[in-house]
């Protein structure tokens, strides 16, 4: 099977093409950028970023992906659902009524915090299953993630729970999607100061990661996070061809999606008809055109031509 295929329901005339071994070889690619050993974890956040969750899980464990990262806990269910045995990683920390979901779908949770993790480790002694726990640290991005004056404390609390298996410490750069090459570094030495913490308290876990997509494609940060030992990378928009920023990993990566229609009519354009709601294309002249039904509910978005604005 070359891929799957995705539009509106019903639909015949427009839909969105999805190349799954386009995401093989995307893999492959990412892989050959990467150190030896690194793990690499795909993200499939939102609906895979719209690609289809349960074909590209499927596909990326068939590939060989080392485990994947979704934004909560219903998505990572529907992984579950949809057949997917890899490690899932939630970035989420459980919300108090989803306290025994971590346990039951066997997903990764993230906690920030000894209170976060002792409630996890109740709810997981009550399934009578072990959780793994990554641990995220505040480097700077929105005030998320555990102080790191408390980190020792923390990977404590969740290293002495039977419950609980500390399986990772990570944390997420908001620099690197800006437009300067060092954009992240101070995060990412904030975050080398959690690591060498954790080592020295002998609490480092065997997963570390803080790269992103956008993050890959620089190299002042990839050599940070070499430097500071980071053994895996979270890989969401990169994996489906998807560029982030300017100059973003300098792989020779392909879209995955293809979105495509079929022209329903060829008719054409009298003398100042216009061809969108913005009435911005008006036609000088009489020009043919051919309609495809594409809009809104497609993905499209309306754009004014005069100003940028939408």
């Amino acid at each position: 099977m070359t891929g799957t295929r995705t539009g509106r329901r019903g639909s015949t005339t427009a839909w969105a093409d999805i190349d799954l071994h386009a995401l093989g070889r995307n893999l492959d690619q990412l892989r050959r950028g990467l150190p030896p050993g690194q793990a690499v974890f795909g993200v499939v956040k939102a609906d895979a970023y719209g690609h289809g969750a349960g074909p590209v899980g499927r596909a990326l464990q068939r590939f060989g992906i080392d485990g994947l990262v979704v934004a909560d806990m219903g998505e990572g269910i529907t992984l579950r659902r949809a057949g997917i045995t890899a490690p899932i990683l939630v970035i989420d920390p459980p919300l108090p009524s989803q306290l025994r979901l971590p346990a039951l779908h066997r997903l990764g949770a993230t906690v920030t915090s000894a209170a976060e993790a002792r409630a996890l480790a109740t709810a997981a002694n009550r399934a009578g299953r072990t959780v793994d726990v990554h641990v995220r640290v505040n480097t700077g991005f929105a005030g998320f993630g555990a102080p790191r004056a408390d980190l020792t404390d923390l990977l404590a609390a969740v290293a002495g729970t039977p419950a609980l298996r500390l399986e990772g410490l990570y944390t997420h750069l908001s620099g690197a999607y800006g437009p300067y090459e060092d954009g992240g570094l101070a995060e990412l030495e904030r975050f080398g100061e959690a690591v060498d913490t954790a080592r020295a308290a002998g609490l480092l876990p065997p997963l570390v990661h803080a790269l992103s997509s956008v993050a890959l494609g620089r190299p002042l940060l990839t050599g940070a996070a070499a430097r500071i030992g980071c053994t895996a990378v979270r890989c969401g928009a990169t994996l489906f061809g998807i560029r982030m920023a300017d100059g973003d990993t300098p792989l020779p990566l392909a879209p995955v999606m293809s979105v495509k229609a079929r022209v329903t009519r060829v008719t054409a354009l009298e003398p100042g008809d216009v061809a969108d709601y913005a009435a911005a294309s008006a036609a000088p002249r009489r020009t043919p055109v051919a309609v495809l039904p594409f809009g809104f509910s497609d993905g499209h978005h309306l754009h004014r031509l005069a100003g940028g604005s939408c």
